[in-house]
């Protein structure tokens, strides 16, 4: 069996990250039929990106990001235009966001005693019905 290490990051630095750079059309394909899957069968997914950078890259990137940050004119488009410097050869990620301990037995409780359940999200409408369906029991 592998060891797990515990290793603390720091967070440096949080990017609005609102778009999608050009990407291979054949992984934006199934990158895409692999989430809606994940959806169908019921798995709310999170997924993230990431990339190593030295530390030399890091600090030359933030000069030009704090000045972004700071500039009075055009600053979304000074601050879009340093995060697209960054948000390049990244590797994307999956993790299954699994609902908290006790919420299916919470919410199987609540529906026998007659309490109608209302789902909100943010998903697409698919997801939404799949994960009350799968995880949450909800008929």
């Amino acid at each position: 069996m592998s060891k797990i290490l515990d290793v603390p990051y720091e967070i440096l630095n949080v990017l609005e990250f609102n778009r999608l750079c050009e990407v291979n059309d054949d992984l934006k394909k199934v990158t895409r039929q692999h989430l809606e899957q994940f959806g169908s069968a019921g798995l709310h997914t999170l997924c993230m990106a990431y990339r190593n950078l030295s530390a030399d890259m890091y600090e030359s990137w933030n000069e030009k990001f704090i000045l972004a940050k700071s500039s009075l004119r055009d600053r979304e488009k000074k601050l879009d235009e340093v995060a697209e410097l960054i948000e390049k050869d990244l590797t994307m990620i999956a993790i299954e966001d699994k609902l908290q301990e006790g919420v299916p037995d919470c919410i199987e409780t609540l529906s026998r005693s007659g309490i109608k359940i209302w789902v909100l999200t943010e998903d697409k409408m698919g997801t939404t019905i799949n994960i009350a369906y799968g995880a949450l029991g909800i008929h």
